[in-house]
């Protein structure tokens, strides 16, 4: 990721990943637990480093040596295991909106919170060396650091950020690089697309204070959302999207149907096992008309994400390079844009000896979009999550979106089995 340094000479954290994870009746071993997150830390150099800024060449990380302490442990006694949550939850929200120097604050910070009613877990991974797949890849290292007996490194031997980066290379110049700029140049004859919801002043006029917003479709309401995506031949994931984007399409500006949405970015082998941002934040066109009814809209929603999902190996601003001329906002990055985001996420898993925890994600308070909307499928339940900004959308507006999730399709519109 750029960084760029503030007027106080600090080199900031764009966004956090952080959750809190519940073992409620389970005993603690704070030991234990600190030596598996210091094996997993060890085989992630990203995750013990700092940044400093480097001339020409902006902000880059430095390796540093593993801290002598990496758990933060508060002994909470004999508190009842729903006041324990609550502070857990506050730890969670504390950490989730922490301002980070990255010259000298760690982009690493867990705090274990235990006493006689169980314990919580809470991990924080600043977002420039930790995206989704890498905080999941990382909950199993540390799962299966606490399991072992010797004291190895997690998975010794993986490949380096700078051998994953000589990799990348040739695919971004390359020929297939030369072939992907094609593709985008005319798949965004237009520009990347917007879609804004109705309010058309400049994002730089908003403010980044989101509200936050959540439901879940779950009960016979979510066997029919399953049932209706396997009809239609798509994902949990495309079809609760498609329904988000059907529903709120009379609030937006523009006639293009597009959203933003993070793609893994780890399109060459030495990504796989590596502690990275490697998530590409790509527009996805949807080809689908205003008045396309909705099972029309689901298969658009479908070929776009498929489409995108086989061109993602340009970075976005290389994507934007090739409609920069015609790009009407003339943003670099696409935060700064008046725009929707929907990203899926998976469950995250901590298993710690046998104990499995229940995973939280904390309560989200800052906007970078007018929309963002996270989708989880968990196979008893879909999960959407939404932060907005209050000045363009009402929660009233998220509600009637988020209901739409859990309307049947037309039995017409679908397919024969």
């Amino acid at each position: 990721m750029r960084r760029q340094t503030t007027e106080s000479g600090a080199i900031t954290s764009e966004s956090i990943i952080c959750n809190a994870y519940y073992f409620p009746g389970e005993t603690a071993d704070p030991e234990r637990i600190e030596s598996a997150l210091r094996r997993a830390v060890r085989a992630h150099p990203a995750l013990h480093s700092t940044y400093r800024t480097a001339g020409e060449h902006g902000a880059q990380y430095a390796e540093l040596p593993l801290p002598p302490a990496l758990l933060e442990r508060e002994d909470l006694g004999a508190w009842s295991w729903d006041r324990l949550r609550a502070r857990a939850r506050e730890v969670a929200s504390r950490e989730s909106g922490r301002v980070l120097d990255l010259r000298s604050d760690p982009p690493l910070r867990a705090v274990l919170l235990h006493g006689a009613a169980g314990f919580a877990l809470v991990i924080r991974i600043d977002h420039s060396v930790c995206d989704g797949i890498s905080y999941a890849r990382f909950l199993r290292d540390v799962g299966e650091a606490y399991g072992a007996a010797d004291e190895e490194p997690t998975a010794a031997g993986r490949p380096t950020l700078a051998e994953v980066a000589a990799a990348e290379r040739p695919v971004l110049e390359g020929e297939s690089g030369k072939r992907l700029r094609a593709a985008w140049r005319e798949r965004l004859p237009s520009g990347v697309p917007e879609v804004m919801l109705g309010d058309t002043t400049s994002w730089r006029e908003g403010t980044a204070e989101g509200a936050y917003r959540v439901c879940h479709i779950d009960g016979e309401r979510y066997r029919e959302h399953v049932a209706e995506a396997k009809r239609l031949r798509v994902t949990g994931f495309v079809l609760a999207t498609a329904k988000i984007l059907h529903a709120l399409r009379p609030s937006v500006v523009n006639d293009e149907l597009a959203f933003f949405c993070p793609f893994p970015g780890r399109f060459v082998p030495e990504a796989g096992t590596v502690m990275g941002n490697f998530v590409n934040l790509l527009p996805v066109v949807v080809d689908a008309g205003r008045d396309a009814d909705l099972a029309t809209t689901v298969r658009a929603v479908r070929d776009g994400v498929v489409w995108t999902m086989q061109h993602q190996g340009l970075p976005f601003d290389a994507v934007l390079e090739q409609v920069r001329d015609v790009d009407p906002t003339g943003e670099t990055m696409p935060k700064n844009r008046r725009a929707i985001f929907v990203a899926g996420y998976p469950e995250d898993e901590l298993d710690l000896g046998g104990a499995r925890a229940q995973a939280e994600l904390p309560v989200m308070t800052t906007a970078l979009f007018d929309l963002s909307v996270w989708i989880s499928d968990t196979r008893d339940a879909v999960r959407c999550m939404a932060v907005y900004r209050p000045r363009y959308v009402s929660p009233e507006q998220v509600d009637a979106w988020f209901a739409a999730v859990g309307e049947p399709l037309d039995a017409a519109a679908l397919p024969a089995r």
